[in-house]
């Protein structure tokens, strides 16, 4: 029996529901948290990504990580999935070569560390 497909639903649903266990998070953390309306271009460390996987009914051991590699390469504010430039192409080549991570190289280029990679 091959590894079980988890099933990430529509991208409006996974915004909705990392929004709402980031405002559950942060309530639980800051005192006098006001909810959040819109994501924000990076989450805290430590965001619960399994819950995120519990609150969209997603089952399967890899349903965290499914909905948060979802969420960083696709649906995250302020990623780029416009045509690659000429420029882009310079810096992420001079970022490889001295040996930056995919990580480091996407914060310099506005772009998903999957985008980077698959480059």
């Amino acid at each position: 029996m091959g590894p079980r497909k988890t099933n990430i639903p529509a991208d409006d649903l996974l915004k909705a529901a990392v929004l709402k266990v980031l405002n559950d998070f942060l309530r639980a953390r800051v005192p006098g948290h006001v909810d959040l309306t819109e994501l924000p271009e990076e989450l805290p460390e430590g965001f619960p990504w399994k819950d995120a996987g519990i609150e969209l009914r997603v089952e399967g051991p890899r349903a965290g990580h499914s909905c948060r590699q979802r969420y960083i390469n696709h649906l995250a504010p302020g990623i780029n999935k416009g045509p690659w430039l000429h420029e882009e192409d310079k810096l992420l080549y001079s970022g490889w070569a001295e040996g930056k991570s995919w990580a480091a190289i996407s914060k310099t280029l506005g772009r998903s560390p999957g985008s980077i990679m698959n480059r």
